[in-house]
């Protein structure tokens, strides 16, 4: 039972500092499912016979107010359990980190679940010689159009007005996408595409700072959605930095169990689609491409005024 009330601690510092400083991002990295059972072993400790009556039921009540508080915070807070999906509305954005594979087969795979998240807006992350073949063209509809800007792939159906790289450092690589989303919205549509490293040895407060740097050093205009495979949890203290003001398209519209990696058992939110203020997220996504390390992602983005009319 001292195992499982230090583990519940642990969890808590993580919660409260962040990954301000390295030590807390490990605490932070602490899943909230891994609790669940850790805290339901502290609660069973107290079943344990040979301690008084009045300290017998003192540890209960603590350990089942225990049990109470994190399960409705992974219920109600870290995630949205009970929320049902809202309606799709407003310009579709995907993003997908796929790590394209070599093979034939591997190829037409990817393609047909390309076909499963596309949006009006779609980026892909690694999808490397896959991006640029032409079977990845012939299979899309006639008005979608593909661009590749270094290790992006962008499938989009909406007219573009500007696709550059932004930033391409070593441990920060960072593509500006600028499209005419008039048809649904009452202005064009600033998206970045960024890809920060995943080694977990690497401070994120640190590295969040040193990406901000960069990013303004890069003089591009402020983002309206960013989308990408930041390696940082889900409103993060380091995410913040990195993005100062925006806040994530699941607080808006997500719906149920929201972490994207690893695939095979989801335990981290780690890939995000991030909005400025004037425009809100109907609906966000967490898609299983049954490919690759990660799960793909896809918001439905409307002006705020649509949202209060």
């Amino acid at each position: 039972m001292l195992i499982a009330a230090l583990a519940v601690l642990a969890w808590l510092l993580g919660r409260l500092l962040s990954d301000r400083s390295f030590a807390g991002q490990w605490l932070l990295w602490i899943p909230t499912p891994v609790m669940l059972p850790a805290v339901l072993l502290g609660l069973l400790g107290t079943l344990a016979p040979g301690r008084p009556a009045l300290f017998k039921r003192l540890r209960l009540h603590a350990w089942l107010l225990c049990v109470l508080a994190i399960t409705v915070y992974f219920c109600f807070v870290e995630h949205h359990i009970l929320r049902p999906g809202p309606p799709p509305v407003g310009v579709s954005i995907s993003h997908w980190n796929m790590t394209h594979g070599r093979t034939q087969a591997q190829r037409d795979d990817h393609i047909v679940q390309i076909h499963r998240i596309l949006g009006d807006v779609t980026i892909l992350a690694e999808a490397w010689s896959l991006g640029r073949s032409q079977a990845l063209r012939d299979s899309l509809p006639e008005d979608y159009l593909v661009i590749n800007r270094g290790q992006f792939t962008i499938v989009t159906r909406l007219p573009v007005i500007e696709a550059r790289t932004l930033v391409a450092h070593e441990n920060f690589k960072a593509m500006l996408l600028m499209v005419d989303a008039t048809e649904t919205l009452e202005h064009d549509l600033v998206i970045y595409a960024v890809d920060l490293p995943s080694d977990p040895r690497t401070p994120r407060a640190s590295l969040a700072r040193a990406a901000r740097a960069l990013l303004d050093e890069a003089g591009a205009p402020p983002p309206d959605v960013v989308v990408g495979d930041c390696n940082m949890t889900r409103n993060s203290a380091s995410l913040r930095v990195l993005f100062p003001g925006m806040r994530h398209a699941y607080g808006d519209g997500g719906h149920g169990y929201a972490a994207s990696y690893h695939r095979a058992f989801p335990l981290y939110h780690i890939d995000h689609i991030l909005l400025a203020d004037g425009i809100r997220c109907a609906r966000y996504d967490l898609i299983d491409p049954a490919l690759g390390r990660h799960l793909a992602q896809r918001a439905w983005i409307v002006d705020d005024d649509a949202v209060n009319e």
